[in-house]
C-alpha cells in the first residue's frame, strides 16, 4: 500500500504529486508552519473578520448544481449506443421479413 507520509521529504515523489497536481497534496507534504502561512491562517484558524473577507471576496463554499437532462434528452442520447442501435436495426429486418412472410400466404 502507497504511504505519501513515508516518501514526503524525497523530492522525486513530491514533485510528482506536485504535477498530478492538488493543491491538498501539496499542503499535505508541507510543514505545518509552512502551510499556515501559505495560507494566512493560523492554528485557530480565520478570525471572524478574515473569515467574512474571505467569503465576500471567493463566495461560498458551495458546489454549483448540475444541469439536469430532460427524460427526452436522456431518451435521444440513448439511441445513439451502438448497441441500441444494433438492436432497432434488427426489430426493423425482423419486422420486414414477417410483413414479407405474412403477404406469402
Amino acid at each position: 500500500m502507497f504511504d505519501a507520509r513515508s516518501l514526503a521529504d524525497t523530492k522525486s515523489v513530491k514533485g510528482f504529486l506536485l504535477q498530478k497536481g492538488g493543491h491538498f497534496l501539496k499542503y499535505y507534504l508541507e510543514n505545518v508552519k509552512e502551510v499556515l502561512s501559505q495560507t494566512g491562517s493560523s492554528e485557530n484558524g480565520l478570525s471572524s473578520a478574515e473569515a467574512a473577507k474571505r467569503l465576500e471576496k471567493n463566495g461560498k463554499n458551495k458546489l454549483k448544481e448540475a444541469e439536469k437532462e430532460s427524460m427526452f434528452k436522456k431518451f435521444i442520447n440513448s439511441l445513439a449506443d451502438p448497441m441500441i442501435i444494433m438492436l432497432l436495426v434488427a426489430a426493423a429486418i425482423q419486422g420486414v421479413v414477417a410483413v414479407v412472410e405474412a403477404g406469402g400466404n
